[in-house]
């Protein structure tokens, strides 16, 4: 099903850790390559289900946990299927099913369904894992949503709290050939070091 002369990548890690600029400044080295984003169907899908992303946080924050986890699992494939129907060689996904379902193992996800979901997801050529204090990403970000903060209020305290479980929980994810860069790094800096990694 998968073109393997196609290169995944993928840029992972917590809320606020920096996934979307450093994915802005590997699609200004690679132009063509497509990044694979879970928006992609839950805001753009055909129809507009949703108004915007506080629609689909306010939907999110209905579900029970493993209807959501199947709602974005879902999301997440298709997406993914979407750019493999492409011609681009390179596909950036944002964040991947790591985040997400590490998320809502967190929030109490069965984790024998967890396992199976992700076992029937592609694996990444290249993972890049940004390292990043909640503390300071609370401080970057400013505005919240209901979804980073354990599905709860959106406030700083909610969302570092929430944040701090979600990291711990990545270390179930992990691999050694998995790449961790410290997103305090400036965002040139930060981009170098990937696209070092990813061309190696």
């Amino acid at each position: 099903m998968y073109n393997k002369k196609r290169t995944l990548i993928c840029i992972t890690g917590a809320d606020g850790s920096g996934k979307s600029t450093l994915i802005n400044g590997l699609k200004k080295e690679w132009s063509y390559a497509w990044e694979v984003s879970i928006w992609d169907m839950l805001e753009n899908s055909a129809g507009q289900i949703f108004s915007g992303k506080k629609a689909v946080d306010d939907y999110l924050c209905l579900l029970d946990t493993n209807a959501r986890l199947l709602f974005l699992a879902h999301a997440m494939q298709a997406a993914i299927d979407k750019a493999l129907q492409s011609d681009t060689r390179i596909i950036i996904i944002n964040a991947y099913y790591y985040k997400y379902f590490a998320s809502e193992t967190v929030m109490g996800a069965d984790r024998e369904l967890v396992q199976y979901l992700a076992s029937r997801m592609p694996v990444p050529d290249k993972t890049i894992l940004l390292s990043y204090r909640p503390e300071l990403s609370a401080v970057r970000k400013k505005r919240f949503s209901r979804y980073e903060c354990g599905c709860r209020d959106a406030t700083p305290e909610n969302f570092i709290g929430f944040q701090t479980r979600l990291i711990a929980e990545f270390e179930t994810y992990t691999k050694s050939d998995w790449c961790i860069l410290d997103s305090s790094f400036l965002p040139e800096e930060l981009c170098a070091l990937a696209v070092k990694y990813i061309s190696e």
